[in-house]
């Protein structure tokens, strides 16, 4: 009896040195691996920080106990984050559609990004619903389609003219390198901007015919003028004519000097 009470005592013995022995092991793996665990939630919120450029810093953390408490801190400040992005896309929106000129972001697929309200206007119905629809909208405008083109696969910029329903645009085509635009692949982005020029190539048009119509009013009264001289100096000119000829001289010059202050006045007002 006193040996098998023996057996027994040492067995529970060895069973609880056991069992404190595998406490010892799993609280110190328990503990490497909380330490561990903190050390990558430390690691996470150091660049959480860097991104968000805040200034709480989340170092001083040591027990895994207080994450809950800096999850819903970092929730407030992601929530602040969406709201700023939100509140920055407004207002570039907003500066977008107040300008009275076309824009129109494609990305490296040819995936129409944004389209302002003056584009949509521009364009009309053909270009009013084409958010994430690709450049092949563009092919009733091949003078748009190849800027696009030109752009995202060869990296030209440029500026082209087109008319469009009697009026006169000029579009002007920039390579977009940026990752957001480009995505993955080799291909540009492309930012076209397009402006209604029908009233300036008018105001061209209309100031090209006026100093055509002047030259040719400027050169009659010149033409007289030396026309006279040159009789007064071959003497065909007549004593009794020479007041005449010379009022009309006058009256040619004053004619001519006319002329010439309408076209420094136009000059200025320009």
């Amino acid at each position: 009896i006193a040996s098998f009470t023996w057996e027994i005592t040492r067995y529970i013995i060895s069973l609880v040195l056991f069992m404190v022995v595998l406490l010892v092991v799993s609280y110190t793996w328990v503990f490497v691996r909380q330490k561990e665990l903190l050390q990558s939630f430390k690691n996470a919120f150091t660049m959480f920080d860097h991104i968000t450029k805040t200034k709480r810093m989340f170092q001083d953390i040591e027990d895994i106990a207080e994450l809950p408490v800096v999850f819903e801190e970092v929730s407030k400040q992601v929530l602040h984050l969406i709201e700023d992005i939100q509140i920055e896309k407004e207002k570039s929106l907003f500066i977008l559609n107040a300008l009275n000129y076309g824009v129109v972001v494609l990305d490296s697929s040819m995936q129409v990004m944004l389209l302002n309200d003056a584009a949509k206007r521009i364009f009309k119905d053909d270009l009013s619903s084409i958010k994430d629809a690709d450049v092949n909208l563009f092919l009733p405008y091949p003078v748009l389609r190849k800027g696009i083109l030109d752009a995202s696969f060869h990296s030209k910029e440029q500026t082209l003219e087109f008319a469009l329903e009697n009026k006169t645009y000029q579009a002007s085509f920039f390579v977009i390198d940026g990752a957001w635009a480009k995505g993955n692949k080799q291909l540009n982005g492309v930012l076209l901007v397009v402006m209604d020029v029908s009233l300036v190539r008018l105001l061209d048009k209309q100031k090209r015919e006026f100093f055509a119509n002047a030259s040719h009013e400027l050169k009659s009264p010149l033409t007289s003028i030396i026309g006279f001289m040159e009789m007064w100096e071959q003497g065909i000119i007549k004593t009794e004519e020479q007041a005449d000829i010379v009022g009309k001289t006058l009256q040619e010059a004053k004619r001519m000097n006319a002329l010439v202050s309408e076209m420094l006045l136009l000059s200025n007002l320009e």
